[in-house]
């Protein structure tokens, strides 16, 4: 059976609906705190700062590797 192909936009929209139901499972957001459970509030921006924070170590932990690298990238150099 062939997939019927999708739109850019729906495809998109299916992607985010499909990340969020990620996050949800990630975050165990069904044995939240009281008034978070079952919704996907604030999940999104949780989860942003997470990556934001490892991003950060990794990169200083390896910076004597990449640093001039990701300054030449950002026209730093």
């Amino acid at each position: 059976m062939q997939m019927a192909l999708t739109s850019p936009q729906t495809q998109q929209q299916q992607n985010r609906a499909d990340y969020m139901e990620f996050l949800y499972e990630l975050y165990d957001r069904k044995n939240a705190e009281p008034g978070l459970v079952g919704t996907f509030t604030g999940l999104y921006q949780h989860h942003c700062e997470q990556i934001s924070e490892r991003a950060v170590q990794l990169q200083q932990r390896d910076w004597h590797h990449s640093g001039h690298i990701v300054r030449r990238n950002l026209g730093l150099d």
